[in-house]
């Protein structure tokens, strides 16, 4: 389910409701399966700040 709900990322609203949906299952696998996508730089966005 984790991964249906994270290709629906395409659309205007769709990713912020899949992160949402993902990051909020009690699972730890569930939330996992985000872990790539949230490491993905974001277009828009600078660069990553360590620490």
């Amino acid at each position: 389910m984790a991964d249906d709900l994270l290709t629906v990322r395409s659309s205007d609203h769709g990713l912020t409701l899949a992160l949402w949906r993902v990051l909020a299952d009690p699972d730890p696998a569930v939330r996992a399966r985000a872990t790539p996508l949230l490491e993905q730089p974001r277009e828009g966005h600078g660069p990553r700040v360590s620490g």
